[in-house]
């Protein structure tokens, strides 16, 4: 089955059909052909269009080995360091929210990491990794990660456990409704839980004109959604949980780099982009903007 595409035409969170075009968005892997970020007149919700078919979306995500979108291990360093920021990550989301969550579920896990580092710095807490695929991530089958659960997303919702904390890191841009996802998502946590949520900021540095052509965070077709601050408030507004929205740095250089030079990204192209990140630093500060959305979401 090919992959279909639909244009978009209204607005999911306003239900407006003023989607105005802003202008076109590209894949940094050269797939799938031209796409255009739209904005949507009324409340300010951006969208990638045309936009996978619903029925047909799964074909993007088919092979897990040749899909960038899956961060797989490539490089011992690249991933040594993958794994420190991530564990920064997640303390800095426990120093702004106190939790000490005893129950995690990492949606969307992808590879695992972040499923792994939560087991090492969390090590009362039980561990659940989902994702759609039916195999468990092969990083989470080595020791001494193999105790982490994993199930498939059908399998979370037929499910009746809770969590302290629900992982969605580069989750919600690539979901259809992302509203009624999240207000779904909300009965997973138990009194005292949280959501974090991580998404690429469409005003970061690599947004503007002479770079856009080389920003991995539109990544069409695959992000359905992208947000600024405004866009990400509105929607998490909507669902009636209360939140706190911050920004975060994220090395996106190397995928510049390579774009820039018209190769794939490998091994070469991170180091670079390790060069490069006290750059990308400076011009975010300048800018005012960096380069993820984070938020941190319990129920009222």
């Amino acid at each position: 089955m090919t992959v279909q595409y639909e244009n978009k035409e209204q607005c999911d969170i306003c239900s407006g059909r003023k989607l105005e075009n802003l202008f076109k968005i590209r894949n940094l892997e050269g797939l799938h052909g031209q796409f255009n970020l739209l904005k949507c007149k009324d409340c300010g919700s951006y969208y990638t269009s045309p936009y996978p078919a619903p029925q047909t979306i799964s074909e993007l995500y088919s092979e897990r080995e040749n899909n960038q979108n899956f961060d797989l291990k490539s490089n011992y360093f690249i991933d040594l360091l993958k794994d420190i920021s991530a564990k920064k990550t997640l303390k800095n989301f426990i120093k702004k929210t106190n939790l000490r969550p005893r129950s995690i579920l990492d949606f969307g896990t992808v590879n695992g990491r972040y499923a792994a580092m939560s087991s090492i710095l969390f090590p009362q807490a039980e561990i659940t990794a989902c994702d759609f695929m039916a195999d468990k991530p092969s990083r989470l089958e080595e020791p001494p990660f193999r105790h982490i659960k994993y199930i498939t997303t059908p399998q979370l919702l037929n499910s009746g456990e809770k969590y302290d904390l629900i992982l969605l890191r580069h989750v919600i841009e690539h979901i259809f409704k992302p509203l009624d996802f999240l207000i779904g998502l909300s009965g997973k946590l138990t009194e005292k839980g949280f959501i974090y949520i991580e998404v690429p900021n469409i005003n970061a540095l690599y947004s503007i004109p002479l770079l856009r052509n080389h920003y991995s965070g539109y990544n069409p077709p695959y992000h359905l959604t992208h947000y600024d601050k405004s866009a990400l408030s509105l929607l998490l507004s909507k669902t009636n949980m209360d939140f706190k929205i911050w920004q975060q740095s994220m090395p996106l250089s190397s995928n510049a780099a390579a774009s820039i030079c018209k190769r794939k990204l490998n091994p070469f192209f991170q180091f670079i982009g390790i060069l490069l990140h006290p750059i990308q630093k400076a011009g975010a500060a300048i800018k005012g903007e960096k380069e993820v959305l984070c938020a941190a979401v319990k129920n009222k």
